[in-house]
């Protein structure tokens, strides 16, 4: 027997709506309802429950009562399109639908906490949001998968987290008092980066740079091999004697002189030249004087801005964040751009706040000590 059960899906947090209302009822063998459900009887459903994404059977302990619900597994889609992959690249112009199956080991009569969290590779930034899954009006039969899907819009995570990330699905034990959701799967995603406007104002510019420059007026972040194309426009191509870029890291400290992203300068036709910003040389840790003198693994760039932390450093003081300028120089034959890519090589995240063509041969003023 094959049914439907129609019903609207109730979520907390204002960033996730109900994608799909239907809730798709697949009879599975009766003989499922009347004893625990075990690996095998996982692998029998997957022969026709077959979700782009398998969840791992999770053997839990006698005493959790893991909500009498076990998840098979996940289907991904943007834009109306199915999403595959073992790690999967999401555009953030999308919102990401998440289809969840599952299989009923009990009757179920209420809706419970599923908690749904997109991390950052290394789970030093995530977001969370919680919503509802379970039956509407009609109970779920033991014995049966149900189908639900949620959707989840992108930009503003991808605001703080890009590159490779984990998303997570967790759920809450029946007795919810003090008691922490337990991961049922995680699913490895690609969040590519999004283009912003210029984070560096015309002032900070026409203080650091000499003669002329065209602002390109870009910022994103790169997270672990996240990458980013920035097109020049074609009116404003012409000869460059240098990239300027405007940026600082987060997350972590790599160390002296380590190339923290690769610049793949695309002139018109087949010319390129490839160039890094280095750890210590061109960029470093935005919240440097967060630490005690020495501590950072790099040294301080050269400063084009600061702003007031949000919080004090390890002496309980405030203190600044910074942004650092690099001047890239250009070879006679890379000159005329095209586009540029940024490609992240550190583990660490990079925040690109400005990307400048510099268009007259010059040296950098010495940055003032912020």
């Amino acid at each position: 027997m094959i049914g439907w059960l129609i019903g609207s899906m109730e979520f907390l947090g204002h960033r996730w709506r109900a994608a799909v209302a239907a809730v798709l009822l697949i009879v599975c063998e009766a003989a499922f309802s009347d004893a625990a459900f075990t690996s095998l009887d996982i692998n029998r459903l997957l022969d026709s429950v077959t979700p782009s994404f398998a969840a791992p059977y999770p053997e839990f302990s006698p005493d959790w009562q893991p909500l009498s619900l076990r998840l098979v597994g996940v289907d991904l889609a943007q834009n109306g399109e199915p999403v595959s992959g073992e790690r999967p690249v999401l555009d953030s112009m999308f919102p990401l639908t998440v289809t969840c199956y599952w299989l009923a080991e009990a009757e179920v009569g209420q809706k419970r906490g599923l908690e749904l969290k997109v991390a950052s590779h290394d789970g030093q930034i995530s977001r969370t949001e919680e919503v509802k899954a379970g039956p509407d009006a009609v109970a779920w039969e033991a014995g049966s998968v149900y189908q639900q899907s949620f959707e989840l819009a992108l930009a503003p995570i991808v605001s703080m987290i890009t590159g490779d990330s984990m998303l997570v699905l967790s759920l809450f034990p029946r007795q919810r008092a003090s008691a922490s959701p337990v991961a049922l799967q995680r699913v490895p995603l690609h969040l590519a980066p999004p283009l912003r406007p210029g984070r560096v104002s015309a002032r900070n510019l026409s203080s650091a740079i000499t003669g002329d420059y065209h602002d390109l007026s870009t910022s994103f972040r790169l997270g672990r091999n996240a990458r980013q194309t920035v097109p020049v426009p074609s009116e404003t191509r012409g000869p460059a004697t240098a990239i300027a870029v405007i940026s600082a890291v987060s997350y972590g400290s790599p160390p002296q002189n380590e190339p923290v992203c690769e610049i793949i300068a695309k002139g018109e036709g087949a010319k390129t030249h490839t160039c890094y910003l280095r750890s210590g040389v061109d960029t470093a840790r935005g919240d440097f004087d967060f630490y005690p003198p020495g501590s950072v693994n790099h040294e301080k760039a050269a400063v084009i801005g600061s702003w007031d932390a949000e919080y004090s450093d390890v002496f309980n003081k405030p203190f600044k964040k910074h942004m650092y300028l690099a001047i890239l120089p250009l070879p006679s034959d890379a000159r005329n751009l095209a586009s540029l890519e940024f490609v992240s090589k550190t583990p660490f995240v990079l925040d690109i706040f400005d990307v400048v063509l510099i268009q007259t041969q010059q040296e950098t003023r010495p940055a003032a000590s912020p």
